[in-house]
């Protein structure tokens, strides 16, 4: 199971994002490092994941430019920053409505993430499929309280889907709901053959073994990391230490 750490951006600095309502989301307080300043976090958010998940590194981080969703403005200058400083691959959502601007993305080192509620079209999606590679993009279904976010009918499509898919339920986000919600339940079912990230909820270990158990490949995980709610058990640290032992020896 992969543990993908989360940066919501927002005017400069990491904010604490809470239930999808982006207008409440305030200047990240965390107990990992006592800073917002998103170089600072991304490092100790990656150290954390790492921790996590017996010393392996994680396979990216996910940034969601609050900015670029919102505004449509994505920080470029700031991204810039993350990219330069950030020993992984970066999963970009800056709230990308067309395939002209996730390519831009793509070109600027980023791994873009096009978020059904903010695609104006359902025609981006082929026109990636044939510039970019099916593992160099990556789709996010998104849904709130009030059901899925998707204007360009990216659910009735998914033969057009890339090869990573996100379930984003923005209830969820910062919510400790725990389990395997509703929404990615829902979307697994229409491309069980995915590479499927849920985002939003993890509250523990015990939250990573249930996903990991229904065919789930990795979680975008943010306020688990920075609570510590994710370090090994004594037990799993043995044993992975053991592991790594008779690994060295063979």
């Amino acid at each position: 199971m992969d543990i993908i750490p989360v940066l919501d951006l927002r005017a400069g600095v990491v904010v604490h994002a809470q239930h999808g309502e982006r207008a409440s989301y305030a200047p990240l307080r965390t107990p990992l490092i006592a800073t917002c300043d998103p170089v600072d976090v991304l490092a100790a958010m990656l150290a954390a994941a790492a921790r996590a998940n017996h010393r392996r590194p994680p396979p990216a981080a996910y940034l969601a430019d609050l900015d670029g969703i919102v505004q449509g403005a994505p920080q470029w200058a700031l991204l810039r920053r993350l990219r330069d400083a950030a020993p992984v691959p970066l999963w970009l959502d800056a709230g990308f409505a067309s395939a002209a601007a996730a390519l831009e993305a793509a070109q600027r080192g980023f791994l873009p993430v096009l978020g059904s509620e903010s695609l104006g079209s359902i025609d981006a999606l082929p026109t990636l499929q044939d510039t970019l590679t099916d593992s160099s993009w990556i789709l996010s279904l998104d849904a709130d309280a009030s059901g899925p976010r998707d204007p360009a009918g990216v659910l009735q499509h998914p033969d057009l889907w890339p090869l990573t898919v996100i379930a984003m339920d923005l209830t969820r986000v910062g919510s400790g709901a725990g389990g395997v919600g509703d929404w990615l339940a829902r979307c697994m079912v229409m491309a069980p053959e995915r590479r499927w990230i849920a985002a939003g909820g993890v509250r523990g270990r015990d939250d990573l073994r249930m996903l990991k158990t229904v065919g789930v490949a990795g979680a975008l995980v943010a306020t688990a990391l920075h609570q510590g709610a994710l370090a090994p058990t004594q037990a799993e640290a043995g044993a992975a230490a053991s592991r790594a032992s008779a690994a060295s020896k063979a």
